[in-house]
């Protein structure tokens, strides 16, 4: 096994308090340079986002862009979507971008239209191998009908120039066309189609978190390699001494509300010995390598996740305000994020194979969402949505396979399809529940101000 690198985890913090003038004010000539400057910056921007839309299509075309396998078991049906494809990188086309330079914030509106996934799926009953050996296989296409979304994006000021970090962003679609084809034994294929505008009914629901996470790269790449190119300095008019002084203070007062509220949610943690988390156990049916034709199956005890008491902030915070909220996300990382199943036995013809299923992240995301209404007297948090978006860079120590060592890339889909529709939720559910004692007992106005 290779040696274990650092895990980025991002979670992003959303709060809402007091008004933000109340503990930083920017002066009159300041906010006035910045109401003067922002139109053509807007304009300039919104031209610049479209050109590099169009330069990076013309340059690398349509990309298709790879999704990991999904695993998933409903009831005793066990569902595998294997070589799952975004075909075609996207073409973000602008319903809004407004910039809020006081705030250091990107509103944005974007459509996205169609996309479409295909891929290949196969499908297994559990019960019904036992009498029956068959299973289901064919191909995938997914449909997504007026894709859009809409949100928020922080900028930083580094040097001489504006750059993008932090993305508030949900994702939209109208309609779900789901197409499955498979070939009979008399050699006819078979199309079979459906239309869905729920995205909770369909499985798309299995991988719409790592889609819109692909597709929030995909923006920030382009969205991120213009903005750089404007330079703070002059956008200021040569005086930007002030606008950075502020800056830092957004930064601070940001930082410190999230520093406070890791700090103690770490400590609950340890004090509820949430180091590590059981995670639901993997079981799973297969057939042999072509052009064999027996079944085999495969099954592991209760797996874990650790360890949640490394979270550490990764990069500044960002906030934005409205009239009824204060609004503070940024970006803290795992350590030390390990996915483990102790042991598995796999069943095949007269074989059996025993032996550890261990998993190292290197690379995660989590989004955290936490709204306070504006209250003079009160600090009241709320959470919102606790939801982990990435989980990358995946190194897995499969041990005892033997003669069975045929099934690994099978077996490295089954553990990454667990970890994401499974194991997940749990560590979701564990980080909202520290989050928020974290909150209960944070004194947030006096950290904010």
């Amino acid at each position: 096994m290779s040696n274990v690198k650092k895990s980025n985890l991002v979670i992003f913090v959303v709060l809402g308090v007091f008004s933000l003038t109340s503990c930083q004010e920017m002066s009159d000539n300041l906010r006035k340079l910045l109401d003067n400057i922002t139109p053509n910056f807007e304009e300039n921007l919104k031209r610049a986002f479209i050109n590099e839309g169009v330069r990076t299509q013309m340059k690398i075309g349509y990309l298709p862009h790879q999704l990991d396998d999904v695993f998933v078991t409903i009831d005793n049906t066990i569902i595998e979507l294997r070589n799952l494809k975004l075909v075609k990188t996207p073409d973000f086309r602008i319903n809004l971008m407004d910039v809020d330079l006081s705030m250091l914030t990107i509103n944005l509106g974007l459509s996205l239209g169609q996309l479409k996934i295909e891929g290949e799926y196969e499908v297994t009953n559990k019960t019904l191998q036992k009498i029956l050996p068959i299973s289901h296989v064919g191909k995938i296409a997914v449909v997504l009908e007026n894709t859009n979304c809409d949100g928020k994006a922080g900028l930083h000021i580094k040097e001489d120039s504006f750059v993008v970090e932090n993305y508030d962003l949900k994702y939209h679609l109208s309609e779900i066309i789901l197409r499955v084809s498979y070939f009979k034994e008399d050699g006819l294929e078979v199309d079979n189609e459906m239309i869905e505008s729920d995205l909770e009914k369909t499985l798309v629901n299995m991988f719409w978190v790592q889609l819109t996470d692909i597709l929030t790269n995909i923006l920030h790449r382009q969205l991120g390699a213009v903005i750089v190119e404007f330079s703070v300095n002059e956008l200021l008019l040569d005086d930007p001494d002030e606008m950075k002084a502020y800056s830092r203070q957004l930064y601070l007062r940001a930082n410190r509300l999230l520093d406070s509220i890791l700090c103690t949610a770490k400590t609950f943690l340890v004090e509820k010995d949430y180091l590590t988390i059981d995670v639901p156990s993997l079981s799973v049916v297969f057939k042999s390598r072509p052009p064999g034709t027996q079944q085999g199956s495969l099954e592991t005890v209760q797996g874990e996740i650790s360890d949640l008491s490394t979270l550490t902030r990764l990069t500044q915070a960002n906030l934005y305000e409205d009239k009824n909220c204060l609004v503070v996300y940024g970006q803290v990382r795992l350590r030390d994020f390990k996915f483990i199943y102790p042991y598995y036995k796999a069943m095949y013809s007269d074989s059996v194979s025993e032996g550890s299923l261990k998993s190292s992240i290197y690379r995660s995301k989590v989004f955290l969402k936490i709204t306070i209404q504006k209250d003079q007297n009160k600090c009241n948090p709320q959470i919102d949505l606790v939801q982990v978006r990435t989980v990358n860079d995946i190194d897995i120590d499969i041990s005892g396979l033997g003669s069975l060592s045929w099934l690994r890339d099978r077996l490295r889909s089954w553990i990454i399809g667990n970890l994401r529709n499974k194991a997940l939720p749990h560590l979701e559910e564990k980080i909202k529940e520290a989050i928020n004692h974290a909150i209960s007992i944070t004194d947030c106005k006096s950290l904010i101000i």
